[in-house]
């Protein structure tokens, strides 16, 4: 492989780290780290405690489970989080959002045949989310099944053509592919809607490291 080859899977491979976090990303429930004093949020420790006190005194409120989950998730324990949200969907078995993080941290832990199973029962519930069909997209590419998440990127910007993210992973799939014009069309239209988000800044960095490729084993 030549250098400059090397060069572009590199920054392919970082850019394809950025999305999991934006996807991840949630609002803040109301007993999450901005209930709490600043020095207690500012401790892993603490903030876990406080959390697990919360749900020993309310072990039936799924929010409460879910932010403890997402905590894990975010001191990157994924194990403790998969526990937590498997936990919140035996409380609430018609919560899709669990589902769908459940599903994302099992397809970052290499569990991607599980991944789908939960994307697919979120799916059943709420058959029109675009964050879904994108996480579900992501584990049918980690297993090499790529048209199936070509497909589901596409449908996807059907159903919110406003939406950055079905654009974002068809230019990963199209720059994967080396098919670089499609790639920077697609991150192109990712600039167009907002151009300062986390995604915004990847599809632009993106950009620049593909426009010197076009004609380079593209089409």
């Amino acid at each position: 492989m030549s250098s400059s080859r090397r060069a572009i899977l590199a920054t392919l491979l970082f850019l394809l780290s950025i999305p999991t976090l934006v996807l991840a990303a949630e609002p803040a429930a109301p007993d999450s780290a901005a209930a709490l004093p600043d020095s207690a949020a500012a401790v892993p420790e603490i903030r876990e405690r406080e959390l697990k006190a919360k749900i020993e005194a309310r072990p039936d409120d799924v929010a409460l489970v879910m932010d403890l989950a997402a905590f894990y998730y975010d001191q990157g324990d994924r194990n403790r989080s998969e526990k937590q949200y498997r936990r919140a969907i035996e409380l609430d078995p018609r919560n899709a959002t669990a589902m769908v993080r459940l599903g994302t941290v099992l397809n970052e832990s290499a569990k991607s045949e599980e991944a789908l199973a939960q994307f697919d029962a979120a799916l059943q519930i709420e058959p029109r989310r675009v964050d879904t069909l994108c996480r579900k997209g992501q584990a049918l590419y980690a297993l090499q099944r790529h048209e199936e998440a070509v497909r589901l990127y596409l449908e996807a910007k059907k159903i919110d053509p406003k939406d950055q993210t079905p654009y974002y992973w068809l230019g990963i799939a199209f720059a994967d592919a080396t098919i670089y014009r499609e790639a920077i069309v697609e991150w192109t239209a990712v600039v167009a809607i907002d151009k300062d988000s986390e995604l915004g800044r990847a599809a632009s960095e993106g950009i620049e490291v593909l426009r010197p490729m076009i004609g380079v084993g593209g089409p």
